[in-house]
């Protein structure tokens, strides 16, 4: 069985097998609502840190519980990388599940290869040579239910290129990208998620129908 991806927003959300199709919905709506509301009072690209806070924030306000091992809600020292899907993978390195890992990993080779989700993805995450792309892999784990490894890239690009994130590959040493890394991880309390939950549809209500883009089912 595959892993599905879908495009939420600025978000690229993948599940390992195994997480029930209802629990996707909640994950893709909760990750929704997170994004909407950071974005009402931060700029993503511009106040990356302020806004993951609030992003941050609106997750544990609707039942999800940060894993403490995990949770870095600052933004790293940035690193200069020549090729940004190193930068990409080198972020997972947090990850202490390989299934989660593969996840991402899958998920972009899907974007690779779909030029009109990318130009979507590109879109929602860039403003001009500046970018913040966010990855969010999903498993169900026996330990601690429903579990989300939020990983994000703060990018900017010295030189004029169509796509920051795939172009990135044919960028030359001497217009390297700075990186900024950060990310997150947490998991859903089910009973304090299911007395939020009409809560959240209520407040997607006016959500546009292309804020969801299925990349792989």
């Amino acid at each position: 069985m595959s892993n599905r991806a879908v495009i939420a927003g600025s978000s690229v959300v993948s599940f390992v097998p195994g997480v029930e199709a209802q629990d996707q919905t909640d994950i893709m709506n909760s990750i929704a609502l997170a994004q909407l509301t950071a974005d009402k009072r931060f700029h993503r690209v511009q106040q990356m840190q302020a806004w993951f806070e609030a992003f941050v924030n609106t997750l544990v306000e609707v039942g999800w519980a940060p894993d403490d091992e995990m949770l870095d809600a600052t933004v790293p020292h940035k690193q200069v990388y020549d090729d940004l899907e190193e930068a990409a993978l080198h972020n997972l390195q947090g990850i202490k599940h390989a299934s989660l890992r593969r996840s991402v990993k899958a998920s972009i080779e899907v974007l690779r290869l779909n030029t009109v989700a990318q130009d979507i993805f590109e879109s929602r995450s860039r403003s001009g040579a500046v970018a913040y792309y966010q990855f969010v892999p999903c498993e169900f784990r026996q330990a601690l239910g429903n579990y989300i490894y939020v990983s994000g890239m703060h990018i900017t690009s010295r030189r004029d290129v169509k796509n920051i994130l795939f172009d990135g590959r044919t960028i030359r040493k001497t217009d390297v990208l700075d990186v900024g890394l950060g990310w997150s991880a947490f998991y859903l309390v089910r009973q304090d998620y299911d007395r939020y939950r009409d809560d959240v549809l209520k407040q997607l209500a006016g959500l546009q129908d292309n804020f969801f883009r299925l990349l792989s089912h």
